[in-house]
């Protein structure tokens, strides 16, 4: 049986933005710092909760209705029971809650929620929570399509899974957590987001607003996903709404055979590090100028190899099913 979110008493959006406003004068801001993405991590599994019906509306700001704890969601609590009792991850999991800017509806129905796994690049939408440890699983398992699942469970989560964007930006807008996400991370969200459409690109760019992540003091913090783009798996801090255009343009420009962020010169200020790493690798990767050669040859060359990353997620995501 499905069960919905217990109800909770949550501020109102005058004390809120009150509190945000006081705390965030009592807080500093910093320049975003290389090696500064605790973990390290290796798989990012976020959820879309279902919102509680004496939640907080607030237009315009993704996740304002977010308790300082999401961990506490039952959704959530699954996933992380479910990373916690297998064997066969893949590294470490980070675990957070998302919406997506674009959307203005509701979010899922009580009892379900819509998933997203990086860097498996997989969506579910209205997923039962009782099936959310079984869609953790095959995201995260070293090899998903030997894990032991009945049929009907298998087609269950096949009809709730959606094709994932080529690249996908998280902007940390926990404001019940920290002020300065709570104040930067909406409006960021927000212009990224119009930038994003005025270009035409939201078949294949998607901004999120996304629950808290690790370092508030670097706001407004964004991190990149994307299996074939350069970023993938990059944090970057000291964006805010004033400089979202040239950070989008220059996120947009980096071409294959570019180490990302740390490497690409207009992405290198904001570039805090990357999934995966150490701190003292992201360090060392910074103070390098990236670590991956630029490649020579022609463009054919480049397309072969975009064919092939397009290529292995189509098998891994065949794999799953």
């Amino acid at each position: 049986m499905l069960q919905a979110c217990a109800a909770r008493p949550l501020l109102q959006a005058s004390a809120l933005r009150a509190l945000s406003c006081c705390a965030a004068a009592a807080e500093e801001l910093a320049a975003a710092k290389p090696g500064t993405v605790s973990g390290p991590y290796d798989q990012h599994i976020l959820l879309q909760l279902p919102r509680p019906v004496d939640a907080v509306r607030a237009p315009g700001v993704p996740g304002a209705w977010w308790p300082q704890l999401v961990e506490r969601e039952p959704a959530v609590v699954e996933a992380f029971r479910e990373v916690a009792r297998r064997g066969d991850v893949i590294g470490k999991v980070k675990i957070t809650a998302f919406e997506e800017v674009a959307r203005r509806d509701e979010g899922p129905p009580p009892g379900a929620c819509n998933l997203l796994a990086f860097p498996a690049g997989l969506q579910f939408d209205g997923l039962p929570v009782e099936q959310v440890g079984l869609a953790v699983a095959l995201a995260t398992a070293d090899e998903p399509n030997k894990l032991p699942m009945r049929a009907s469970d298998r087609r269950a989560l096949t009809a709730c899974m959606a094709a994932t964007h080529d690249l996908s930006l998280f902007v940390c807008c926990h404001a019940a957590r920290d002020a300065r996400c709570g104040q930067l991370g909406p409006p960021l969200a927000a212009s990224l987001h119009r930038l994003v459409r005025a270009r035409g690109l939201e078949e294949h760019v998607a901004v999120y607003a996304t629950s808290h992540i690790g370092g508030h003091k670097y706001a407004g913090n964004v991190v990149c996903y994307g299996a074939v783009h350069p970023c993938d798996g990059d944090w970057f801090g000291g964006v805010n709404a004033g400089n979202a255009e040239s950070f989008l343009d220059a996120l947009l420009a980096v071409e294959l055979g570019v180490d990302g962020g740390a490497e690409h010169a207009a992405l290198r200020p904001f570039w805090r590090g990357r999934m995966g790493l150490s701190k003292e690798e992201q360090r060392e990767l910074w103070e390098q100028g990236g670590g991956i050669e630029e490649l020579e040859g022609s463009g054919d060359e480049e397309e072969e190899i975009d064919e092939e990353l397009e290529q292995l997620l189509a098998e891994r995501r065949r794999g799953l099913l």
